[in-house]
């Protein structure tokens, strides 16, 4: 779950390209200021569907590592412009 809500921040479904199966896991517009937080916002991808976050964790991990095997920098730097700061 944690590798999905990390891939949300940087994850093109139109360069994915995830099967159909897991395409309601790409990113929906919802922001975050931390790439963490996606899994307990209620307006998220993974959030929307049916039976709730943890139910999809399988589906979660496969779409992130969809999205990392198409963008594999960009897992580095995922959610590091969105950090908190003091």
């Amino acid at each position: 779950m944690a590798l999905w809500a990390r891939t949300t921040t940087f994850a093109d479904c139109a360069v994915v390209q995830p099967p159909p199966e897991l395409a309601p896991l790409c990113p929906n517009g919802a922001v975050q200021d931390a790439a963490s937080e996606y899994v307990w916002d209620p307006k998220a991808s993974i959030d929307l569907l049916p039976g709730g976050r943890f139910a999809h964790n399988e589906q979660a991990r496969e779409f992130a590592l969809r999205a990392i095997a198409v963008r594999p920098r960009e897992v580095q730097s995922a959610g590091s412009d969105r950090t908190c700061r003091r």
